[in-house]
């Protein structure tokens, strides 16, 4: 059970607010106290009928959003239509007691404002649909207990960023975690023999994935459509691979197909467009259909295969007109060969960059290791080398990063092919560049885009005001003077939650943002660990204060309560922290001017509340969400 403290007076914030300039970017600190205490808005009972009349469990949601599960046995398996929490949108946290042996079928369908879970080690089964739709749940840890995830258990869980299942687990449900778009790390332990059909179909956020030995099968649709998926090494367990299991995922650059597999399903690897290395250890006999079902022969590769198989798969990709061919022996079979710029994009994920579009060639493509991209900005140099590079349409992104002051600086982007060896392009582009393309193409983009590189350029010439960096150059020149304001009205709300406050609070400006918490070392004497997600954060002491970061929040999480669990040495139970960037924007605004409060920071620190609105906004638009608040 989670740990509550009592909670005192009501909240007032204290004036004073230091700012501290940090890697090109500011800190705001301010000094707050406890928030009142709860009362309860809604009470029932959800045990299950077979084992009396329900009453076995009963269940508390109190007026912060905090759900109390409490009792013993099997929780009822509800339907879509008559769970008590279904569709309940004032339920931000879900604590559910030791004793209970399963989550309900659909028990927490729709719960769209549920940010966090406590499940305990009773629990055995988590049913059918049971968080289907939790679009806020950003962490779950699944506890040991677990030996079955029902069906569509997580299917749209956009906000989850990370899963571990436990070793427990003998079986997860067809589509378990479909449409997990935020997942971007998966982990399935060895216990596991098979990887059901359309388990993590479209997590398009998800960039990395290890099989484990122990499975043998990959279903139908396992993972189609998972798009940011870049390599994937399937182990010599495996010996069948289902229709379309890897359908659409257009980011995979690298694939791995070792001798034990005997059977591949059509369109396994359709549509996967970029893949730029293929191992193939497989006989080729077991290609009846030939490759162009299983492949697309649009793909630009090199592809590897057994000395022995040499000529047999020479004739399968004959119909290939854009790879290489290569046996285990380095002799080059099919040989057809190509490095230039394809074009640029803007970064519109809440982060602040531009990614230059590359095709490379197989000389840029033998060591990915050590041919990178050197971009150069206001002095600083940032390498990102071709392993690391998203791969997708055929094609390399770079990506430069920038901070919100240099918008307007030029980037210059040098391709190497080691350290001493540059190849023959020097290529200057910057934000502003790219944001007036869009701005100046309307009939190409949405509204949200536009209203987002507006609050874009915005922000960062308020940045480069407030730095008094650049100033002659403001990244919102190319806009017109009625664009030059903030795109939305209002100013940001003050939220809190948890049990521990924090004593002060900071916030670093880069290409994302970092939120600091201090705690008073009194209030978190007993702590050992917090984690934020699955992550555990890493603690400083400074003076009378333990601080903890947060780092790489994009502007859209601008809004967000981010809820950190802080755990006692050994103990299962924790207290909590919940804390939102936004709080932030609100002191500043809020305050009087003098000393270090002046209007050129809270020009910028508006302009920075209003990009993360155009940010939720477009994210929204995206997703086909309706409510861009992101609470």
């Amino acid at each position: 059970m989670t740990c509550k403290k009592s909670l005192g007076t009501m909240l007032s914030l204290i004036a004073t607010v230091i700012i501290l300039l940090a890697f090109g970017g500011f800190t705001v600190l301010a000094d707050e106290t406890e928030k009142p205490e709860p009362t309860i808005v809604a009470s029932g009972y959800c045990g299950s009928t077979s084992e009396g009349n329900g009453e076995n469990i009963s269940w508390e949601l109190d007026s912060n959003g905090l759900l109390t599960v409490s009792g013993t046995g099997r929780m009822k398996e509800f339907t879509v239509s008559n769970s008590p929490w279904k569709d309940d949108n004032r339920i931000r946290e879900a604590v559910i007691s030791n004793g209970i042996t399963n989550i309900g079928t659909f028990a927490f369908y729709g719960c769209t404002s549920l940010v966090s879970v406590e499940i305990p080690d009773s629990v055995v089964t988590l049913g059918q649909g049971s968080f289907e739709g939790c679009v806020s749940l950003d962490s779950i840890v699944i506890p040991d207990s677990v030996t079955s995830i029902g069906i569509s258990a997580f299917q749209g869980c956009t906000g989850l960023t990370s899963i571990t299942i436990p070793g427990s687990v003998t079986g997860i449900g067809t589509s378990a975690f479909e449409d997990c778009t935020g997942l971007t790390s998966i982990t399935i332990p060895d216990s596991a023999t098979s990887i059901g059909p359309r388990v993590f179909k479209e997590c398009t956020g998800l960039t990395s994935f290890t099989i484990p030995d122990s499975v043998t099968s990959i279903g139908s649709g396992a993972f189609q459509g998972c798009t940011g998926l870049s390599s994937i090494t399937i182990p010599d367990s495996v010996t069948s691979i289902g229709s379309g299991a890897f359908q659409g995922c257009t980011g995979l650059s690298s694939i791995t197909i070792p001798d034990s597999v005997t059977s591949i399903g059509g369109m396994a690897f359709g549509n996967c467009i970029n893949i730029t290395s293929l191992i193939i250890d497989v006989d080729p006999n077991s290609f009846n259909d030939g490759l162009n079902s299983i492949f697309p022969d649009s793909i630009t590769a090199n592809v590897y295969v057994p000395v022995k198989y040499g000529s047999a798969y020479a004739q399968l990709f004959s119909e290939f007109s854009n790879i290489n061919l290569i046996d285990s022996d380095g002799t080059i079979i099919i040989n057809r060969n190509i490095n230039k710029l394809k074009g640029y994009s803007l970064s519109l994920d809440g982060s602040i960059g531009v990614n230059f579009r590359m095709h490379l060639s197989s000389k840029a493509l033998e060591k990915p290791e050590n041919s990178y991209m050197r971009f150069t900005v206001n002095g600083n140099v940032q390498k990102v080398y071709v392993k690391d590079a998203e791969f997708k349409d055929g094609q390399y992104y770079f990506r430069c990063n920038a901070t919100a002051k240099e918008m307007a600086d030029e980037i210059t982007a040098q391709f190497y092919y080691d350290n001493d060896t540059p190849a023959e392009m020097n290529i200057k582009y910057s934000v502003r560049e790219y944001a007036g393309y869009i701005i100046n193409h309307p009939d190409e983009y949405s509204r949200e885009t536009i209203i987002l590189v507006e609050a874009m350029l915005n922000y960062g010439a308020s940045s480069q005001v407030y730095f008094n960096h650049n100033t002659d150059n403001l990244a919102n020149s190319i806009l017109d003077d009625g664009q030059q304001h903030a795109s939305y009205s209002g100013t940001p709300t003050f939220t809190d939650k948890g049990d521990i406050s924090p004593a002060k609070v900071s916030l670093v400006l880069n290409s994302t943002l970092t939120l600091k918490l201090y705690l008073k070392n009194e209030d978190v004497a007993d702590i050992t660990s917090f984690q934020y997600g699955s992550k555990t954060l890493t603690t400083t002491v400074s003076g009378d204060y333990t601080i903890i970061s947060i780092e790489g929040l994009k502007a859209a999480q601008f809004n967000r309560v981010l809820n950190i669990r802080c755990y006692t040495n050994g103990s299962t139970s924790y207290k909590s922290i919940g804390y939102s960037p936004a709080n932030y924007a609100y002191i500043v605004i809020n305050s009087n001017n003098g000393g270090v409060i002046t209007n050129e920071l809270k020009s910028v620190v508006y302009a920075l509340y209003q990009f993360s609105r155009a940010a939720l906004e477009y994210n929204a638009s995206q997703s086909g969400q309706t409510d861009p608040t992101g609470t």
